[in-house]
C-alpha cells in the first residue's frame, strides 16, 4: 500500500513539473533588457553628450559610433545582417523613458511625449523637460507637422479631454471636451477629429490650433459609431471602423477639395490600413490588412486610393508596424558634347541666355515594415485583436519595399535584438520606432 502511495505521489509531482514547464515555454516573451550585453538584450542608451556609447553585436564585437540624437550601439559584428550590414551606421535607444509619441526635426532634435505626459526635448543624448506636468489616464498624443505643438488626449475614452502644448512658449491650451481620435494636419496647424452630437450622427470637424477663437468647421456628417480618423495628406482624410478580426470593417475616404465621401475598404474582418501621401512617381497608396480564414492570421495588399488596383504582399505583419516614406533617390547624369560652333561673316545679335532652374529630382514612395520572424505563430492569432490587446508580442526584422517595383530588401535583421516595433517613421536617413517591450524610442541609423 505504501509503495502504491509513493508511486502515485511521484506521478503527481512529475505531472505538476510538466505543467509548469509547458506554460513557461509558451508564455509571452518577457520585456527586453536595456543593458548593453549580447544575447538578445538591447544596447544601452548613449552616454549623455558622449561620442561612443557601446552596444554589442551577436558575435561579441562592440559597436561604437554615436548617431544622431545620442543613439549609440551599432550592430557590431552581427553576421546575420548580410548585405544590409553595410547600410547600418548605428542602432540603439533614443529615449531613457517610455514614450507615446515623438517628433524629429531637421537638426535631429527629438521631441517626445512620455507615457507620464511629460514632454521633453532630446539633443545629442541630453534630455530636457519642456513640460513637467504629469497627465493621468493618457490616451494618445501627437506632434504638429513642424513639431512646434503637441496634442494630448486623456481622461474618459467616452468623453476625452484634449489639450495642446506650445513647445516655444511652453504653455498649455485646453480644447473643447469630447474630441475623439484627434489628428494633426500633415501640412499646417489644423486638427481633424470626430464629434458626436446628440442627434445620433457622427461629424468630422476641423479646428485650427493657431486660431482657437474660430468655430470648428464641420466637413461631413454620417450615421456611424466607434470609428477612428487618419489625416494622411493635405486634402484626404480616412474614416475607419476600429479593427477587429471578429467584425467586418470598412474605410471611407473624405476628399476635402471635392467634399466627397467614398468607400475604399468594404466589409472586411480585421480591416486596418495606413496611407501614404503622393510622390512624383506614385499617387497616394494604402497598405491594407484583412483577417484570414477563421479570422486568424491575415493578408496584406497595396491598394491605390481609387481602389482600382491592388497587389498582394507575400508577408504577414500589421499596418501599425509599417510606415510609408517618400524619398529622393540620386539620379545618374550624362555629359553631352556640345555641337561644333559655325563661323559666319554676318553680325548676329544674340539673345540673353535664359537660366532655367534645374529640374527637381523624382521622389519615390517606399514602405518600411517590421515583420515578425515567427510568421507561423502570427498566422494562428486573431489579428489585429491579439496584438493590440498585448496578448502577443513579436520579434521583428525590418524590410524596405519599393511600392512601384514591388522589390523587397532587408534593412535590419539583428538576431541579438528583441524589437517589437510600432509607430515607425523614416526621418533624416534614420528609421525611428517605439519598441513595445519597453515603450522606449529606438532608431536605426543608415550610412549615406
Amino acid at each position: 500500500m505504501k509503495r502504491a502511495i509513493i508511486i502515485g505521489a511521484a506521478v503527481l509531482i512529475l505531472a505538476i513539473v510538466g505543467f509548469i514547464v509547458f506554460f513557461a515555454l509558451h508564455a509571452a516573451p518577457s520585456p527586453a533588457s536595456t543593458g548593453g550585453n549580447a544575447g538578445g538584450k538591447l544596447p544601452g542608451v548613449a552616454n549623455q553628450g558622449s561620442n561612443g556609447a557601446q552596444g554589442t553585436g551577436s558575435s561579441g564585437a562592440a559597436g561604437g559610433t554615436q548617431g544622431a540624437n545620442g543613439t549609440g550601439g551599432t550592430t557590431g559584428g552581427d553576421q546575420s545582417l548580410g548585405g544590409a550590414a553595410a547600410q547600418i551606421k548605428g542602432f540603439g535607444p533614443v529615449s531613457n523613458d517610455p514614450v507615446i509619441a515623438y517628433f524629429v526635426d531637421p537638426q535631429n532634435n527629438v521631441y517626445v511625449v512620455k507615457t507620464t505626459g511629460v514632454i521633453s526635448k532630446i539633443t545629442n543624448g541630453q534630455s530636457t523637460d519642456l513640460s513637467s506636468l504629469q497627465i493621468q489616464d493618457l490616451l494618445d498624443a501627437g506632434f504638429s507637422f513642424d513639431g512646434k505643438k503637441a496634442l494630448v488626449s486623456f481622461g474618459d475614452p467616452a468623453a476625452p479631454q484634449t489639450s495642446v502644448f506650445d513647445v516655444t512658449t511652453k504653455s498649455w491650451t485646453a480644447l473643447p471636451k469630447g474630441l475623439h481620435s484627434p489628428k494633426w494636419s500633415p501640412t499646417d496647424t489644423r486638427i481633424a477629429y470626430i464629434a458626436m452630437p446628440s442627434n445620433g450622427t457622427l461629424n468630422i470637424d476641423v479646428i485650427d490650433a493657431a486660431n482657437l477663437k474660430r468655430a470648428p468647421v464641420v466637413l461631413t456628417s454620417l450615421h456611424a459609431e466607434d470609428w477612428t480618423l487618419g489625416w494622411f495628406d493635405k486634402s484626404h482624410i480616412v474614416l475607419a471602423d476600429k479593427p477587429s478580426a471578429l467584425a467586418a470593417g470598412s474605410s471611407l475616404l473624405y476628399d476635402m477639395a471635392k467634399q466627397t465621401l467614398t468607400p475604399i475598404v468594404n466589409g472586411e474582418n480585421g480591416s486596418e490600413s495606413i496611407w501614404s501621401g503622393a510622390s512624383s512617381s506614385t499617387p497616394p497608396i494604402g497598405l491594407v490588412f484583412a483577417s484570414g480564414p477563421a479570422n486568424r492570421g491575415g493578408g496584406l495588399r497595396l491598394q491605390d486610393i481609387s481602389d482600382s488596383n491592388s497587389r498582394n504582399l507575400n508577408l504577414l505583419t500589421l499596418p501599425s508596424k509599417c510606415a510609408f516614406s517618400i524619398e529622393t533617390l540620386p539620379t545618374s547624369t550624362t555629359t553631352s558634347t556640345p555641337a561644333a560652333a559655325t563661323t559666319t561673316t554676318s553680325t548676329i545679335t544674340k539673345k540673353p541666355a535664359v537660366t532655367k532652374a534645374p529640374p527637381r529630382p523624382p521622389t519615390y514612395t517606399f514602405l518600411y515594415c517590421a515583420v515578425p520572424r515567427d510568421q507561423g505563430s502570427l498566422s494562428f492569432s486573431y489579428l489585429p485583436d491579439d496584438y493590440e490587446q498585448m496578448a502577443i508580442f513579436t520579434t521583428d526584422d525590418i524590410l524596405k519595399i519599393n511600392v512601384t517595383t514591388g522589390s523587397i530588401e532587408p534593412v535590419f535583421s539583428d538576431q541579438s535584438q528583441q524589437i517589437d516595433a510600432t509607430k515607425m517613421k523614416f526621418v533624416n536617413n534614420s528609421l525611428f520606432m517605439i519598441n513595445r517591450y519597453d515603450s522606449k524610442l529606438y532608431a536605426v541609423l543608415f550610412n549615406g
